[in-house]
C-alpha cells in the first residue's frame, strides 16, 4: 500500500481506481501512526464520490536519521573519483599504476577495517529534510554538488533492545521510500583528510531529500536488496542502479543499529547509495538549476532542483 498526506490528512492509492483518495474513515492524519495500527488485508475501497488528492510535502516528520553503507563497490568508486580531484598529481600516478599493473583495487581505496565487520552508518540532520518539489540549497564554498539515491527503511514499532533483544528487520520497519543523500563532495574531502570527526558533518548535514510517498513494508520487505532505481537530471538518465550486493542484510543492518539503542516510531534509516547512483562515482556533478528526479521502482519517485 503506499501512502503519503494530501491537505492535512492521510492520502492512499487506490490502484482499483488508479487515484489517491484521503477518504479513510477514522484513519490518523499521520502516516506513521497509521503504520503502527494492524494492517488489513487488503486495502478498503474508497467511499463513492471520495475526491483524488495528490500527496505533497513530507509523508511524516522524521526524528532522526540516520546514513548506512553496506555498498564496497560504491565506495571504491567513489574514492577513485577523489583520488582524481583531490590527490596531488604523483598520488594519482601511483595508485593508477599500481591498479593498472597489479589489476587490484589500491589498499588505500578499500574502506576501513571496520567496514568489512559492521554495518556502518552515521547520524544525519533529520530536521534538513527536504521534500519532494523543493529546491535544494547547496554549501555556497561547494563546487561538487552531488546526488546520491538511495531507498529509505521507516521505523513505525518501538524497541527496546534491553527488553526485546536484538530486532529483525519485519520487527521495527512498516515502511519504505525514497531518499537524496545530498552530498558536497569537496566539503566531505577536507573533513575526511583534516576532520577528527571524519567527513559527514557538513558535507552532509545541509540537507536530505525524502520522498511525499511511502510504500508499506509488505511490498518492498522481501526484495529490499534486489530495487532496481535511477536517475535523470534535466530528463536526461544518468545512471541505473539496483540495492543487490551489499555485505550484510537488513536484518544485521536493523541488529546493529539497535544494539544498545532504542527505536522509535519516525525514524528513517536510509540504506545506502545504489552502486553507481551518485554523481561521484560517474565523476558527473549537478549544478544550480539542474532537476534531479530519482527513481525505485516499486517504491516512488523525489523531484528536487539544485537552487541557483
Amino acid at each position: 500500500m503506499k501512502l503519503g498526506r494530501a491537505n492535512g490528512e492521510v492520502a492512499r492509492w487506490d490502484e482499483d481506481g488508479q487515484r489517491w483518495t484521503t477518504d479513510l474513515g477514522s484513519a490518523p492524519h499521520d502516516v506513521v501512526e497509521l503504520l503502527q495500527r494492524p494492517q488489513p488485508a487488503t486495502s478498503p475501497a474508497p467511499a463513492r464520490g471520495a475526491q483524488p488528492a495528490e500527496p505533497a510535502g513530507l509523508p511524516f516528520q522524521p526524528t532522526s536519521l540516520r546514513g548506512v553503507m553496506i555498498s564496497e563497490e560504491h565506495f571504491v568508486r567513489g574514492a577513485r573519483t577523489m583520488v582524481k580531484h583531490f590527490m596531488p598529481a604523483p598520488a594519482r600516478a601511483v595508485i593508477g599504476t599500481y591498479e593498472r599493473v597489479t589489476r587490484r583495487t589500491f589498499p588505500a581505496l578499500k574502506p576501513a577495517p571496520r567496514f568489512y565487520e559492521v554495518p556502518a552508518f552515521y547520524f544525519g540532520s533529520h530536521t534538513s529534510i527536504v521534500p519532494d518539489g523543493a529546491s535544494v540549497r547547496f554549501p555556497d564554498s561547494t563546487r561538487f554538488r552531488d546526488f546520491e539515491l538511495e531507498l529509505g527503511a521507516v521505523v513505525t514499532r518501538a524497541w527496546d533492545p534491553d527488553e526485546q533483544g536484538p530486532p529483525t528487520a519485519a520487527d521495527v520497519i512498516g515502511a519504505f521510500t525514497v531518499v537524496n543523500d545530498f552530498s558536497a563532495r569537496d566539503l566531505q574531502w577536507q573533513d575526511e583528510r583534516r576532520s577528527p570527526f571524519s567527513g559527514v558533518v557538513k558535507a552532509k548535514s545541509f540537507a536530505t531529500g525524502m520522498a511525499a510517498t511511502v510504500v508499506t513494508a509488505d511490498e518492498i520487505l522481501p526484495r529490499w536488496d534486489r530495487v532496481t532505481g535511477r536517475v535523470r537530471v534535466n530528463g536526461e538518465l544518468w545512471c541505473e542502479g539496483s540495492t543487490a550486493g551489499g555485505r550484510f542484510s537488513l536484518d544485521e543492518v536493523i541488529a546493529h543499529i539497535a544494539a544498545d539503542e532504542r527505536l522509535s516510531p519516525g525514524e528513517v534509516i536510509s540504506l545506502g547509495t545504489l552502486p553507481g547512483c551518485c554523481g561521484l562515482e560517474l565523476d558527473r556533478f549537478v549544478q544550480p538549476g539542474d532537476e534531479m528526479v530519482l527513481e525505485l521502482d516499486g517504491v516512488g519517485t523525489l523531484t528536487n532542483t539544485v537552487a541557483t
